[in-house]
């Protein structure tokens, strides 16, 4: 048989873990000649079975396959076998049982074993020798390429492991958080039930103390209803002797007592008449010697401020002011039988704001500013926790829109959520002088821009954490000196002039009264009432950040003077010229502040608007100056 492909290269060498061994022997094998001049020698199909080979396989108990060998079913074979095929069987069967691999499962020996017995096969059948060659490189290629796929994977395999490990590690993590979390609710639990205990406890001492009470009130009301039947034996026995003993005084004393009484009448007519006398002259010095009182404050609690209180005080005296002052507390006038007014609702259309979208009489409660500046602070606080619940990215809710579910959450009858929206709606515009309720009044009907309020509260917190932060590093002794508490507010605040910083420090001196004390407590500078308001330091602060914000827009109007209608170029072009740093982003929220849109698509179709109610929002808007102020 001749060869269909070109020359075989030489046979490899197989090389086991034990020690290098050659397949074909020293001499060459006479098979192998024989096979090149008569051919494949021809063997019965059945002889080659596992019989006739003496060999057989069994399955383990661990699914396993062995190889069992029969020599004497080789001795008893009555068909002989090739040579060649003798000896390649020999040489396979030997080989696996030296290297150890006799049993038949996956095994790197064993396919190198099985290989040189193949590449051997096919180098000596040349006639097939291209097909078995073709064959052998499929499989060595798609073995080459499961290897790679499996080095490949080794990473990732390694990977699983450590996320393996990673995540067992950080579920013990969270059973020790879980376990310490349990273990403080554990004891907050049991301080909550020493609590009650307590609570229990002061309970029936409560209780004694009332069962005494009562004891007690039994005996006054005994000695009570004893001393009404003392007093009506008294009444009975006066006019029992009124009636039989009226006339038994003699007419002699009779007229000298009606001379000394008339002398009396007439001494008690003086007396009363130079008592007259000197009261009026007390009044006259006492008001010409004490101080009157500072009316003036009284326009912090009138609806209308000051304007309005000089108009109700002109030409009033102190008892006319007290009783002026006593009518608007109470809201005296002007009243239905009840003695309460009535504000009527706006209906339902859809340009009344929610929380004021009602149909009939509302109750008018006469807020007080105190009661408003409660409700205010409560509000923003509500409304704080619900803007933390939301998702990150997601855009504020409007303070009109969350007033009406605050309402709604708090008073559950659409008559009282109606009731408070209005009375809260009025006292805003009554006390409308009030920087807060100003503040808040402005933010609900959208003419100042919510961030303002947020900016303030961060600004105040983080200016806290940064002194705070000098107290620690100085060793926390709760002050700062003068020296050190204007150094750091002139850190802070980088861009503030010198004198601003000083002003800033005078607020602080008068809030904590410390004109003649070095140390400062600056903690109480950063403190507010229950109605939310804060001291002098803090208000002049807040007071030099909106001469900023307007100090900015009165940059802008100086650009645009002469305009009268602005368009969204012109505005765009003025904010450009006085703060060339500004960025695209900051740009936007301006323009769209100014003209009350949302979106590029909308700002594109803005009509021209008149410059003055344009500088009036902008100044109500979150607008500060990027970069740097240009020089002139």
């Amino acid at each position: 048989m001749q060869a269909l492909v070109g020359p075989i290269p030489p046979r490899k060498q197989y090389v086991s873990k034990y020690q290098s061994r050659s397949l074909v022997p020293t001499k060459p094998m006479k098979v192998h000649q024989g096979v090149r001049d008569v051919g494949v020698e021809s063997w019965p199909a059945h002889a080659s079975s596992p019989d006739n080979l003496g060999t057989s396989f069994m399955l383990t108990k661990d699914k396993h396959m062995v190889v069992l060998h029969n020599p004497a079913a080789l001795t008893t074979s009555k068909t002989s076998k090739p040579k060649f095929l003798d000896y390649l069987e020999t040489f396979l069967r030997d080989e696996l049982k030296y290297l150890g691999v006799t049993e038949v499962k996956p095994s790197e020996l064993r396919l190198q074993a099985f290989r040189q017995v193949f590449e051997h096969l096919i180098e000596d059948f040349k006639t097939y020798r291209p097909l078995l060659s073709t064959i052998k490189n499929e499989y060595e290629m798609m073995l080459s390429a499961q290897r790679e796929e499996i080095r490949r994977l080794e990473p990732l395999r390694q990977m699983l492991v450590t996320v393996a490990e990673e995540s067992d590690q950080r579920i013990m993590e969270l059973r020790e958080e879980e376990k310490q979390d349990m273990l403080e609710l554990k004891r907050e639990n049991e301080a909550l039930q020493r609590k009650i205990e307590s609570m229990r406890n002061d309970q029936v001492s409560l209780e004694v103390q009332v069962e005494k009470l009562r004891e007690e009130l039994a005996i006054e009301y005994m000695r009570y209803r004893k001393a009404r039947e003392d007093e009506m034996k008294a009444s009975q026995r006066l006019l029992y002797i009124e009636a039989h003993y009226g006339d038994v005084i003699p007419d002699k004393n009779m007229k000298h007592s009606r001379s000394s009484s008339c002398v009396l009448l007439d001494l008690h007519k003086q007396t009363l008449a130079q008592r007259d006398e000197y009261y009026a002259e007390s009044e006259t010095l006492r008001r010409s010697s004490t101080p009157r009182p500072k009316w003036d404050r009284c326009a912090d609690v009138v609806a209308g401020g000051t304007v309005r209180w000089t108009t109700l005080s002109a030409s009033k005296t102190s008892d006319q002011l007290v009783e002026v002052l006593l009518n608007e507390i109470t809201g005296s006038g002007g009243s239905d039988a009840a003695g309460a007014e009535y504000f009527d609702g706006m209906g339902m259309e859809e340009g009344v704001p929610k929380y004021l979208q009602y149909e009939g009489k509302v109750r008018n409660r006469r807020l007080g500013k105190r009661d408003c500046l409660l409700l205010i602070k409560d509000i923003w606080r509500e409304k704080a926790a619900h803007d933390a619940e939301q998702e990150e990215g997601t855009k504020r809710v409007k303070l009109a829109d969350f007033l009406h579910t605050y309402l709604e959450r708090r008073f559950s009858l659409p008559q009282m959520v109606a009731e408070w929206a209005y009375n809260l709606n009025d006292a805003c515009m009554r006390y409308s002088h009030d920087e807060a309720i100003n503040m808040f009044a402005s933010i609900l009907n959208d003419e100042m821009d919510e961030v303002i309020y947020h900016n303030q509260l961060d600004g105040v917190t983080k200016l806290l954490g940064h002194l705070t932060k000098l107290d620690v590093e100085n060793g926390n002794p709760g002050t700062l000196n003068k020296l050190e508490f204007q150094e750091a507010l002139g850190q802070y605040f980088p861009d503030k002039s010198q004198e601003d910083v000083i002003v800033l420090l005078g607020a602080a001196e008068k809030e904590l009264e410390a004109k003649d004390i070095d140390d400062l407590e600056y903690k109480n500078l950063f403190m507010e009432d229950d109605e939310g308001k804060t001291g002098p330091f803090l208000m002049e602060l807040k007071k030099q950040w909106k001469l900023e914000r307007h100090a900015y827009i009165d940059d802008i109007k100086a650009e645009m003077e002469g305009v009268t209608k602005v368009s969204v170029e012109d505005l765009k072009k003025a904010i450009t010229t006085t703060d060339p740093e500004i960025d695209h982003d900051d740009m936007n929220k301006y323009l769209f502040w100014a003209f009350k849109v949302d979106t590029q698509e909308a700002l594109e179709e803005v009509e021209p608007c008149d410059l003055a109610p344009l500088i009036v929002r902008l100044k109500n808007g979150d607008l500060k100056r990027i970069g740097k102020k240009p020089s002139p």
